[in-house]
């Protein structure tokens, strides 16, 4: 991290830290990730329906209102997160890709908090992520075995390992869990084509034609919105388990069991929720062909990104300076 980001780092953690009185104990580490994920599907910066659990957790939260990615590609994006790192610095360009420089993985959040006495778990949505770039420092690194797999599956592997370990002895935990649910093929997972092959004619570079009606851009559009529905619903199971937001009149056994959790051990987890990247819808379609995609086009839809932050005991509240999720790195390690 350069001196500039280290400082704007501390400068906000002191600020969150600033109305939680006693220092606590080193803090859990929540760090969800939400694959393809459109800025402006998220309510708490548009006022669009598809995301009330993340809205909630905004309304609690540091939300940050002008972020952005290094990369609109799943692993160069996550790379950056964890290592505060650009992609020409880090290494990993493309998904495949993994870290050689022996000085970037040192610098790496899993390995850091593992070496600070975290146990430290990855659960992630897709085998795109199936190793983390060549990263280490996880205790736990759970793939699918499929292609992808639904949030909600990842979300309850995730919540297993945590409480486990909560009853196991009281080492601080890091987790990062990885939705890819917005990601393509768009809907939601009742949807057959979500489980099937991805049909590229309808992804990426595609035929003007095949969306020449507004209809077909429209079915287009309200199944990539369903994906991000998915997203929001398992990011609010996770929070429900892990004792986030655990409302009192929830009656569930998630919640239940997780506000017992929370009782016994005095502490709720810090969460940082980030997307690696957005996606274009038909923006560019008819101007050149591509759409329904990342990776090939830069632009606002796949740049812009959602970046909140909860520290328990800290004020919510909006920030309007530009940050990118780099920032995740030196922020987390901060705290």
């Amino acid at each position: 991290m350069t001196g500039r980001r280290r400082r704007a780092a501390l400068a906000l953690v002191a600020l969150l830290l600033a109305g939680c009185g006693e220092a606590p104990r080193p803090p859990d580490l929540l760090l969800v990730t939400l694959d393809t994920f459109r800025r402006d599907h998220a309510g708490a910066y548009s006022g669009a329906p598809h995301t009330p659990r993340l809205d909630a957790l905004a309304a609690e939260s540091l939300v940050f209102d002008a972020a952005s990615t290094t990369m609109p590609t799943t692993a160069p994006a996550h790379v950056s997160m964890l290592t505060g790192l650009h992609p020409h610095e880090h290494g990993v360009r493309r998904n495949g890709d993994r870290v050689r420089d022996g000085s970037v993985l040192a610098r790496g959040l899993p390995r850091r908090l593992m070496e600070a006495g975290y146990r430290t778990a990855a659960f992630v949505g897709s085998r795109v992520l199936e190793e983390p770039a060549g990263l280490d420092g996880f205790h736990v690194y759970d793939a699918p075995d499929a292609f992808i797999r639904p949030g909600r599956e990842t979300v309850r592997a995730a919540a297993r390992w945590w409480r486990r370990e909560r009853e196991r002895d009281d080492a601080p935990l890091f987790v990062w869990v990885h939705l890819f649910d917005a990601h393509s093929p768009y809907g939601d997972w009742r949807a057959p084509e979500k489980r099937g092959p991805l049909d590229l004619t309808r992804y990426d570079w595609v035929d003007v034609g095949v969306f020449s009606e507004p209809a077909a851009r429209a079915r287009h559009a309200s199944a990539y919105a369903a994906g991000v529905g998915e997203a929001d619903a398992a990011l609010g199971v996770l929070l429900d388990r892990v004792g986030v937001g655990a409302g009192a009149d929830d009656a569930s056994d998630d919640a239940a069991g997780a506000r017992a959790d929370v009782a016994r051990h005095a502490r709720e987890p810090v969460v940082c929720v980030v997307a690696d990247h957005g996606e274009w819808l038909d923006e560019r379609l008819d101007a050149t062909g591509f759409a329904y995609g990342h990776g090939a086009a830069l632009g606002e839809a796949v740049l812009a990104v959602p970046l909140l932050l909860r520290v328990p005991g800290a004020a919510p509240g909006r920030v309007e300076g530009a940050r990118d999720v780099r920032d995740v790195n030196g922020t987390l390690l901060a705290l």
